[in-house]
């Protein structure tokens, strides 16, 4: 389901620092590419489930950090 190139990076340490995935990120790269919501949602399937369930329950007009 998600594009081609990518892949989940299982660092929950440096992935800040991996440039690698912003072409995937919701507002950083093509929209036709995007697959992850913010950057913590491309360590694991986990973190990336969580990030969408935190973006749908948060109160509406609250910014999204």
């Amino acid at each position: 389901m998600n594009p081609e190139g990518f892949e989940y990076g299982n660092d929950l340490e440096g992935f800040l620092e991996d440039e690698s995935v912003l072409p995937f990120i919701l507002g950083k790269g093509e929209p036709a590419a995007a697959c992850v919501i913010r950057s913590c949602s491309s360590v694991s399937e986990h973190e990336d489930r969580a990030t969408i369930l935190g973006h749908i329950l948060r109160p509406e007009g609250t910014p999204q950090v």
